[in-house]
C-alpha cells in the first residue's frame, strides 16, 4: 500500500491511497490531518472505471488516534489493485 497525501495554499489537503496488492484490505488505518468526514472522490474500483464494483464506506470519520504522524486518522476498506481518492468534506471539516 503506498498513500500520500497532496497538499495546496489554497485547497483541503487530498489523500491518495493505492493498493498494489490482489489482497482486500480491510479496515486499513491512514493518519490524516484534519477531523471531520473524509468522503471518497474516486475509486478505481468502481465498476465506471472497470472495476469490480467493491463498496467503500464514504464519508470515513476521522477519529483522534495517532497514525502515520498525524493526530487523527481514518479507516478504509482498500480494494485489491485499487486507487482511492478522498477529501475533508468542508460542510463537516471541524480541524
Amino acid at each position: 500500500v503506498l498513500a500520500y497525501l497532496r497538499f495546496a495554499d489554497d485547497a483541503a489537503p487530498v489523500l491518495v491511497v493505492m493498493n498494489n496488492t490482489p489482497v482486500a484490505r480491510d479496515g486499513y488505518r491512514l493518519g490524516v490531518p484534519v477531523d471531520g468526514e473524509w468522503v471518497l472522490l474516486a475509486n478505481s474500483d468502481d465498476v465506471g472505471y472497470g472495476g469490480d464494483g467493491r463498496a467503500v464506506a464514504s464519508p470515513a470519520a476521522a477519529t483522534p488516534v495517532e497514525s502515520h504522524g498525524f493526530d487523527w486518522s481514518i479507516e478504509l476498506d482498500l480494494p485489491p489493485l485499487s486507487l482511492m481518492i478522498a477529501a475533508p468534506d468542508p460542510s463537516v471539516t471541524t480541524g
